[in-house]
């Protein structure tokens, strides 16, 4: 993987971890207007899957960064 290919996958997931924060945001709302306190909206099926890929999301953008930062390091010790 080249430096390019990193950034673009970054970029990638970053888009859907922006969507998946979206929609969990939406289904937050949308049970707040059915009534649900804040526990009831922690514990909804949707709302924890959501939030559980957004996570995971996460998880593979730092990886990517990290991986990134070391191809960077690496060059720069080079020179």
């Amino acid at each position: 993987m080249n430096e390019e290919d990193i950034l673009a996958g970054i970029a990638a997931l970053r888009s859907g971890w922006r969507d998946s924060r979206d929609r969990r945001l939406f289904c937050k709302r949308e049970l707040a207007a059915q009534g649900k306190d804040a526990a009831g909206v922690r514990h909804d099926g949707e709302y924890k899957r959501l939030k559980k890929t957004q996570r995971h999301y996460t998880k593979l953008i730092r990886r990517l960064e990290r991986i990134l930062n070391r191809k960077r390091a690496r060059h720069e010790k080079k020179d």
